[in-house]
């Protein structure tokens, strides 16, 4: 998978939208939710290193990585430092470190654990990131707490693309339950439907499983 390719198809496409049992709302414009592509500046070892250790818990620090997380690729981070990021006191600094580790491809223990810190995080879009990570890997631990929060009454596209990830039948009645009233993506919803039942998702959605797990593709 190209990581960097992931990066912009969340900054594009998800910003991401959830959907409210009612009525959809927006959270308007996150520019800083995850890295584009750089700009290709060089940003020297030292530089990087200073901006990440001086911090001193204020909105300056986590502005500092956030700038950093627009400007380099997933693939030039280092992955102890994005397990550090994932337990940042700011929550948008832990946002776009555990999509970036929930993104690669790698599937690596340490970062499975570092994804089952988060999936009980304070912030929503963390935790959702955490599930679609732990989904992507087919890791068991994720179903309980994404069912859980498939029955909410916020419900991300990142949670029930996790769904379809597991594609599991215990999770067929709660997007079930979806159907009357999420509208952020209901082609996304009838794909993870059908594949919770074990039948063939009927767009041409690709399920970005981990390569050594894609065997329902």
């Amino acid at each position: 998978m190209e990581m960097g390719a992931f990066f912009l198809r969340e900054s594009a496409l998800r910003e991401p939208r959830r959907v409210k049992n009612g009525g959809a709302y927006s959270l308007g414009p996150r520019p800083l939710r995850v890295a584009r592509q750089p700009s290709h500046f060089p940003l020297e070892r030292k530089a990087v290193t200073r901006l990440l250790v001086d911090d001193d818990g204020d909105q300056h620090s986590a502005e500092n990585k956030l700038v950093l997380f627009r400007a380099r690729p997933l693939e030039a981070w280092e992955t102890r430092t994005l397990l550090s990021l994932s337990r940042d006191p700011h929550e948008r600094v832990r946002d776009c470190a555990t999509f970036a580790l929930a993104a690669r491809d790698d599937d690596d223990p340490v970062i499975r654990q570092a994804l089952i810190d988060r999936i009980d995080d304070a912030d929503f879009d963390t935790r959702c990131e955490a599930l679609w990570g732990l989904a992507r890997r087919q890791d068991e631990r994720a179903l309980r707490p994404l069912l859980n929060a498939l029955k909410g009454d916020v419900v991300g596209e990142l949670l029930v693309e996790a769904a379809g990830f597991l594609a599991r039948p215990v999770l067929v009645d709660a997007l079930q339950a979806l159907q009357p009233w999420w509208d952020a993506d209901p082609e996304l919803l009838a794909d993870a439907l059908a594949r919770c039942r074990g039948e063939s998702a009927g767009s041409d959605r690709r399920w970005n499983l981990l390569p050594a797990n894609d065997n329902r593709a």
